[in-house]
């Protein structure tokens, strides 16, 4: 086989894996369990992670998009945009309209 496809995980690792699946739902829930099948769905055969979530009793997660050595890893997401500190002098001016329109 190549290294694109990977053999399947003997039958000690796919019980050690619904072991810690199992593990994983009583921890973080079905949420964390797909998560996890999500993140063994990058690097393991397609078969071996259907077996997986049979076995599991939850939906197979969807495929990951194939590898392309060419793009190289993903951009980096955008980062948070900065929240202004807030202008002193602004608020100095604005308590002292305040304050005399309360007079």
């Amino acid at each position: 086989m190549s290294y694109r496809q990977p053999m399947p995980p003997d039958p000690k690792a796919t019980d050690a894996a619904i072991t810690l699946g199992q593990y994983i739902r009583e921890e973080r829930g079905r949420c964390g369990l797909r998560m996890y099948l999500e993140a063994l769905g990058e690097l393991m055969p397609r078969e071996w992670i259907a077996e997986l979530s049979k076995r599991l009793e939850v939906p197979i997660p969807p495929e990951p998009p194939p590898f392309d050595p060419n793009l190289g890893l993903p951009p980096p997401p955008p980062p948070e945009p900065r929240q202004k500190k807030p202008d002193m002098e602004k608020i100095l001016q604005l308590m002292q309209i305040m304050g005399s329109m309360k007079g």
